[in-house]
């Protein structure tokens, strides 16, 4: 089975998230920031410039970039992998990526290769007007959970 990784643009989404509505299907992949039964967000994002914080508006507009851009690595889904990834990059002021690394990998090496590929040269939303640093710190933690 091919990768289907891309680091010169967005990936295919090889699975959409799941309703918090519905219970999901055995066997299938859940993307969704939470757990089905509820429970805490399991999607984790912190952003600074010069040590303040970015606000909520500015967060979730990520989060919803993650949603349209994210994706379940097929050969990880494949192989029944599951597990967190930490993903710190710089984003200049306009949303472009300058730098990404992952800073806590999983045991899977699709995973983590999944969510690098995903921010490498993204252009993220623009920052707040208010944010007057050229570029901020962007600490992206993903949960990547199979649904049993």
């Amino acid at each position: 089975m091919p990768m289907q990784f891309s680091f010169n643009g967005s990936p295919r989404m090889t699975a959409r998230p799941t309703e918090r509505r519905a219970a999901p299907r055995p066997g299938a992949i859940d993307l969704s920031f939470a757990p089905p039964g509820g429970g805490s967000d399991s999607l984790q994002i912190h952003a600074e410039a010069n040590g303040r914080e970015v606000g909520p508006d500015w967060l979730n507009l990520v989060a919803a970039w993650w949603a349209r851009h994210g994706y379940y690595p097929d050969e990880a889904a494949r192989l029944g992998q599951h597990g967190d990834v930490t993903v710190s990059m710089t984003v200049a002021h306009d949303g472009r990526v300058e730098m990404a690394d992952v800073t806590r990998a999983s045991n899977s090496p699709w995973l983590n290769l999944g969510a690098l590929s995903v921010f490498r040269s993204a252009n993220l939303p623009p920052l707040p007007a208010d944010i007057t640093a050229s570029n901020i710190d962007l600490t992206f933690t993903i949960h990547y959970i199979i649904v049993p």
